[in-house]
């Protein structure tokens, strides 16, 4: 047999198929990859599904100081308004709705009292997340405190965490 025939025949056997070394090497590759991808997935997620939240929230309260201009007070007038997660949820009063799938509770609570001298509204919205924002293997809870004096803002509003 010549040379060019030997050759030919081990190239030909190189074509069946990987070597086990290339396996290998491709699987370490692939399960270093995976191993880091993972967390970034799940921080970015958690991530998202805060900013979800804190959309939520703004809408709520963007719809609550709209009605504090129109109408002098919160909504609901010295009362409590109820929201709960997964459920759609509707306000004429305030024009705002929340879809079927959102994750949270939300609970409004609003005083509104008016003497000689001044007239306060406050408005605290609780938001029990059904998400371990902290990853400390409680669902979290966020508290919004927005307080007015006669028309003007003494209270900025902020999403703090309270439990």
């Amino acid at each position: 047999m010549n040379r060019r025939a030997l050759t030919s025949l081990r190239t030909d056997r190189r074509h069946w198929g990987f070597t086990i070394i290339e396996m290998v090497t491709t699987l370490l590759v692939l399960g270093t990859l995976i191993a880091i991808s993972i967390p970034n997935y799940t921080g970015y997620k958690l991530k998202a599904q805060y900013a979800a939240l804190e959309e939520y929230v703004d809408i709520i309260m963007d719809a609550q100081d709209l009605y504090l201009t129109e109408h002098g007070h919160f909504y609901p007038e010295n009362g409590t308004l109820n929201i709960l997660s997964r459920t759609q949820w509707s306000s004429s009063e305030l024009d705002v709705r929340l879809p079927e799938d959102h994750l949270h509770s939300f609970r409004i609570y609003s005083v509104n009292r008016e003497n000689r001298r001044f007239r306060f509204n406050y408005l605290y919205l609780i938001v029990d997340a059904d998400i371990d924002f902290d990853r400390n293997g409680r669902t979290d809870s966020f508290m919004v405190l927005t307080y007015f004096r006669d028309d003007r803002p003494i209270h900025e509003r902020r999403l703090i965490r309270y439990r």
